[in-house]
């Protein structure tokens, strides 16, 4: 006979991971829908408003889906705080903001130089006559898409697989 709280719940009376991850990814599912409804339309005018209109606003609107999902997993199913995934004040450090930044920027920097200088990447004619524009506008996509990744993958999904495991060491490429 199946103990129905043995299925949900672990010896220590915790959710067991697979109802964790399920759980994250219907409130991720629900805080993107919310995000995009509340938050879509004001990105969309103020991305107008800069002259931005080709702007997508979907990496923003996943950005704060994981987040929401996040702080729900955490509050309500964890009762951990922020810094369990990687968000807590230490997480916030300039240090490791800047250094983040650098390696991030550079991983896209190097190939992006290398294709210019090769001839492979270039602007198409009738297209912006400067590099700035598109830069600005490629930033405004990449900052919260890589946000969202590391949210969605290292944060509190990863968080999840590492608990499950005996050890840390189980789980590839931890934190």
């Amino acid at each position: 006979m199946i103990d129905a709280r043995r299925l949900f719940f672990t010896t220590a009376g915790g959710l067991r991971a697979f109802w964790r991850l399920i759980f994250f990814i219907l409130a991720m599912a629900a805080g993107t829908l919310v995000a995009g409804g509340l938050i879509g339309p004001i990105l969309t005018g103020g991305y107008s408003l800069l002259g931005l209109r080709g702007q997508t606003t979907s990496e923003i609107v996943a950005m704060l889906g994981a987040l929401i999902a996040t702080w729900l997993c955490l509050r309500w199913i964890e009762k951990k705080p922020w810094s369990d995934v990687g968000l807590g004040p230490a997480g916030a450090a300039p240090k490791k903001i800047g250094v983040g930044l650098v390696i991030g920027s550079g991983a896209i920097t190097l190939p992006v130089v290398f294709l210019i200088a090769t001839g492979w990447l270039d602007r198409a004619g009738g297209t912006a006559t400067t590099w700035g524009g598109p830069l600005f506008r490629m930033t405004l996509l990449l900052l919260p898409a890589a946000f969202y990744e590391e949210l969605f993958a290292r944060g509190y999904m990863f968080t999840a697989f590492r608990d499950a495991m005996l050890s840390t060491n189980d789980v590839i490429g931890t934190h």
